[in-house]
């Protein structure tokens, strides 16, 4: 463990051994050892206001850091106080073997509390921050403006924190690191002055309230330098469904056709904010508006592609002359236009299927293409709108490109997406982002990866990405409808595997509805079911207790095939294994189509759920109401409990397996082209049900067969095979049958097979 301390020698002791004071200071650690990052090469003069690229131990000496200090006599530090004692003071190591230097040398406050003296306690306060910048002192202004970043801070009469001004710049070549000082590991032990006075150093903190040390040839100063910002890249390049070869064979259609970027927006990124040196909590930036008192403010920003070809709006409007704001120019059309039907060069390729920067372009790929931004403690989401052209040439059309020579058609296509950076953390100080755009030619995918900016373990940070079909593995967070904070959106595969985690964890979406919003497709991957419970007594389970809305949606591709409790039989096998509201609730599935499907199991399967209920009286209301099943198979095979003896394969049903103890409505359903299998309860709705309300059901093309199994354990009466079209046995508990009568108008056509 490393202690720090500041050294400043009394007047007579400097002149007596001629030594100036001096500073040290330790860039931020990890782990054990210092921070390493990619040294970037000094950029422009010593007075630009910052220079490009991360500070970090090599660098910093020669950048320098700046120190604030204010002597506020025997009161302690306010925001009454100014920065009297040190402003901007240039803390720099000329060699790398030697010490911190700055000048004028400043000496403590000889008022420390010992009689001999003064009975006044005199205290000093010290701010830092990196890299120096030369601010005019009488306005806090940059004195060259050279960067889009370091702004302003306090003037040297100003009262109070001092607070930079920071300006995001999303060029990378530019872009410039800022970081802040605080207390270094080790430095919340009392700190030893003279006279017997103890000043609390915190970690993480700033110097507040320091009075001369009480070893003052020895002690030191040490400043950890953190990382204020966080760090982003963000990539480009197409997926087409379908490509043409070609001479340029990284581009869709070869010659003929191009994707060019018009504009791209961020909203829920902070463009611009005030970093206050005097830090609230330990290690943590404190970051406020540009103006330094309100919370951030997170609002749109649109970079244009500088293109003039009147699509931009008014032409006395801003967009009518609009720059290029650091878009990659190899992804925007404002080099060479198509020349005799064909788009020729290497300036004007637009998006590759090869990975492209979004912003900066080449030069800016050497220094890793990442620049800064303002972290955002809560705003976990960015909204991101991307407008794009895709241009086509072909001769035979009438219309023109944008050069109006060329014969083709350009098509804009303007997509927006919800990026979810993390749970309640969004950029994060001192981490660096990986946002890839992918896009189609209907649609855009967007995933992401954070990484610790010392690059240890990944960390995925998923986007919604528009995949087609699940993997079997990918989990994406979903996230609530905008106008409904009550509603969960499912758009993707991946949403929907993380809401069947969630609900597996213990989420039950009680008063909640889950709506899908586009076709699922899972792939015939292994399905873990929504909701489980862990043994045939329904002992320690989770089930779905909302409202499941379809939205007229379909999931294909539903494979269910392993899914055991404690002891080993395979049961609760479906989309949903489990759904069992409390008692005066009710769970809803509705306006659901599932084509095309696989579910085995021992006991209790079907495509939508596989048991609703519990062993107990007191469960709520289920209703499954204008669904659709089709195109697949139900089976439940008989599991060999002992030695030779076989029980259960029964309870499947196209719809429910089993409906135990509640109130139950099945009505305005489909079922088609199903084949189910079994020994017992067997139905082509439902395999087994206590009393239910069951009206205008249609199932056509069905198959249902029951399957005889040697050493079948018939000891109980109710162990007896019950196979019918609608219902496979009607009970009013486990031990009878057909004690309940359909409702009107359920059809059916099909086959019953029974031995």
């Amino acid at each position: 463990m490393k202690k720090f301390f500041i050294f400043a020698a009394s007047a007579l002791a400097l002149l007596a051994c001629a030594k100036t004071e001096e500073l040290i200071v330790n860039p931020e650690e990890t782990q054990s050892d210092a921070i390493k990052f990619e040294v970037y090469t000094q950029r422009g003069l010593a007075t630009r206001a910052g220079v490009a690229g991360t500070n970090d131990n090599t660098n910093i000496g020669t950048r320098g850091f700046g120190v604030f200090a204010y002597y506020t006599a025997g009161e302690k530090y306010d925001n009454n106080a100014k920065p009297n004692f040190m402003y901007n003071q240039k803390v720099e190591k000329p060699t790398s073997d030697g010490g911190w230097v700055y000048e004028p040398v400043k000496y403590w406050p000889n008022e420390y509390g010992d009689a001999a003296v003064s009975d006044d306690v005199d205290y000093v306060t010290f701010f830092a921050y990196a890299p120096w910048t030369y601010f005019e002192p009488t306005t806090g202004n940059v004195k060259e403006e050279k960067t889009k970043n370091i702004i302003s801070v306090n003037k040297n009469n100003g009262t109070g924190d001092p607070i930079i001004k920071y300006v995001v710049d999303t060029d990378p070549k530019t872009s410039v690191d800022l970081l802040w000082g605080v207390a270094a590991e080790n430095a919340d032990d009392n700190y030893s002055a003279i006279g017997g006075n103890q000043v609390s150093i915190e970690e993480g903190m700033p110097f507040i309230d320091l009075v001369k040390p009480g070893k003052p040839a020895t002690d030191k100063l040490s400043f950890n330098l953190k990382h204020s910002l966080a760090k982003v890249k963000f990539t480009i390049d197409y997926i087409a469904d379908q490509e043409t070869p070609g001479p340029l064979s990284d581009t869709i259609n070869a010659a003929q056709t191009r994707i060019f970027v018009r504009s791209f927006t961020i909203n829920g990124l902070a463009m611009k904010g005030a970093l206050n040196l005097h830090n609230q909590t330990p290690g943590h930036p404190l970051w406020k508006d540009f103006d330094g008192v309100k919370d951030l403010s997170f609002d749109a920003t649109t970079f244009n592609d500088g293109r003039k070809d009147g699509k931009e709006g008014d032409a006395n409007g801003i967009q009518g002359n609009e720059p290029n704001q650091f878009l990659n120019p190899n992804i925007v059309e404002n080099h060479a236009l198509p020349v005799n039907n064909a788009f020729t060069g290497d300036k004007n390729t637009g998006v590759l299927k090869t990975t492209q920067l979004l912003f900066g372009g080449t030069q800016s790929a050497a220094n890793g293409g990442y620049f800064y931004v303002i972290p955002s403690d809560t705003n976990e989401q960015i909204d991101v709108t991307i407008v794009y052209d895709v241009e086509t040439i072909d001769p035979k059309l009438a219309g023109l490109l944008s050069d109006s020579a060329t014969h083709g058609i350009s098509i804009e296509n303007v997509i927006s997406k919800a990026a979810i950076l993390g749970a309640a953390t969004g950029f994060e100080a001192g981490k660096q982002y990986l946002v890839k755009i992918h896009l189609g030619m209907t649609s855009v995918k967007i995933d992401a990866v954070v990484t610790d900016w010392v690059l240890t373990d990944e960390v995925d940070v998923n986007l919604p990405d528009n995949q087609d079909v699940w993997d079997g593995t990918a989990v994406v967070p979903y996230s609530a409808d905008p106008n409904d904070a009550d509603t969960f959106i499912i758009e993707t595969p991946a949403q929907f595997a993380k809401f069947a985690a969630d609900v597996t964890a213990g989420e039950a979406f009680v008063g909640k509805t889950v709506k899908l919003t586009s076709d699922i497709d899972l792939g015939n991957k292994d399905w873990t079911p929504i909701g489980f419970f862990k043994n045939r007594s329904g002992d320690a389970g989770v089930g779905f207790q909302g409202t499941f809305d379809g939205n007229g949606k379909t999931i294909s591709n539903l494979k269910v095939s392993d899914i055991s409790t404690d002891n080993g039989e395979l049961t609760f096998a479906g989309l949903f294994g489990i759904v069992n509201p409390a008692s005066g609730n009710t769970t809803t599935i509705k306006d659901l189509t599932i084509d095309g499907f696989t579910i085995n199991s021992n006991h209790q399967a079907a495509a939508i759920v596989a048991h609703a209920g519990t062993n107990s009286p007191g469960i709520g209301a289920v209703v499954i109401t204008n669904c659709t099943v089709k195109n697949g198979s139900v089976t439940t095979t008989p599991w060999e409990k002992s030695s030779g003896v076989f029980d259960d394969g029964n309870q499947a049903g196209a719809l429910a397996g089993s409906f135990f103890n509640g109130t139950f409505t099945v009505t305005g359903n489909t079922v088609q082209n199903v084949t189910i299998q079994g020994y017992r309860d067997l139905g082509g709705l439902m395999g087994f049900s206590t009393a239910a309300t069951v009206s205008d059901n249609a199932l056509s093309g069905m198959a249902i067969t029951q399957v005889d199994q040697a050493g079948y354990d018939l000891s109980a009466d109710w162990k007896k095979a019950t196979v019918r079209q609608f219902v496979g046995r009607k009970s009013s508990s486990t031990n009878d049958d057909n004690v309940w009568a359909l409702g009107a108008n359920n059809t059916f056509s099909g086959t019953v097979d029974t031995l």
